[in-house]
Order: C-alpha cells, then sequence, then structure tokens
C-alpha cells in the first residue's frame, strides 16, 4: 500500500453534547461542529493543555475548534459557552481525539482499526 492512499482531508463533523446533565439543564442535545482530523501539533497541543491543566491554551484551542455547520468558529473573544457546555465540549473533543484512528487502515483480515 502507498502512503499517499492513506492521506486523510478533514471535514466538519457534527458533535452532540447529550449527557443526562446538558438535556435535563437544556431540555435537549446541544449540537455543534469540528473538523473530524487536526494536525498533530494541535492534537498534542490539546492533549498538552489539557494535562498541564493550562486553562488559557486549551480555552484558546477549543474556541478555534468549535465551528457552525459551515465550518466557522463561533466563538470569539467577546462571547463565551456557559461553564458546563464549554466544559461538555472539551469532554466531547477529547472523547474524540482519544478515539482517533484512521479510516482507511484496518488489521489484515479483521476489519478493526489499527
Amino acid at each position: 500500500m502507498n502512503i499517499e492512499d492513506l492521506k486523510l482531508k478533514p471535514e466538519v463533523a457534527k458533535f452532540s453534547l447529550d449527557s443526562e446533565d446538558i438535556i435535563a439543564a437544556y431540555g435537549e442535545a446541544i449540537d455543534f461542529y469540528m473538523y473530524d482530523h487536526f494536525s498533530l501539533t494541535r492534537y498534542f497541543d490539546f492533549f498538552r493543555a489539557q494535562n498541564e491543566g493550562d486553562t488559557s491554551k486549551l480555552s484558546e484551542l477549543v474556541k478555534d475548534m468549535i465551528l457552525d455547520d459551515k465550518g466557522k468558529p463561533i466563538l470569539d473573544k467577546q462571547h463565551e459557552l456557559p461553564i458546563d457546555i464549554f466544559t461538555a465540549a472539551i469532554i466531547k473533543i477529547s472523547d474524540h481525539l482519544g478515539k482517533s484512528a484512521t479510516k482507511n487502515s484496518t488489521q489484515e483480515g479483521t476489519g478493526t482499526p489499527q
């Protein structure tokens, strides 16, 4: 297999904040969009900020990651999200990035992502 066959183009994907707490507070799940893949630098910056408790860097990264359905950031210096929504978004982003696997690559014969 040629490595070129495995290259990815990030696409905007829909994610839902659908925990019991969010639904109890807002009456329904809250949807947001972000790219389904990020650069290795963004990936490591996110987890480094999270692990080191660098809330300023984490806030900056997440504000840049939360998009509308057209791929444009919804947050800027004048706008924030309620803390419960922002925290739930961090958890959802972390879960997605932690489970990231290539779409094309599977272990031979199993259909399971490597």
